[in-house]
């Protein structure tokens, strides 16, 4: 019989920074470990921007292009574990 599989929830809070937040053209996340991967996803669910972090801890994203409002920022490492944040775009 197959063993359940879980995924490790962690804060963002006390590891990654999210910033400005709220954000109009740009936001910044420090802290991201390399091989991390990066994930905003909208109210709906869609996935609107990936970045895999190969050696960098800062990440820069331009989200010029996206609607106003509200977003759900994912970082997963490269041991599985994910935290999510709350990103607001004005």
């Amino acid at each position: 019989m197959p063993r359940p599989v879980s995924v490790k929830k962690v804060s963002l809070s006390g590891h990654v920074k999210v910033y400005p937040n709220p954000a109009n053209d740009e936001f910044n996340i420090e802290g991201v470990e390399a091989g991390s991967t990066v994930y905003l996803y909208d109210v709906n669910g869609k996935l609107m921007m990936q970045e895999k972090v190969m050696n960098k801890s800062n990440v820069a994203w331009n989200i010029s292009h996206l609607a106003s409002g509200n977003y759900l920022l994912k970082v997963k490492d490269k041991n599985g574990a994910e935290g999510t944040a709350k990103v607001v775009k004005e």
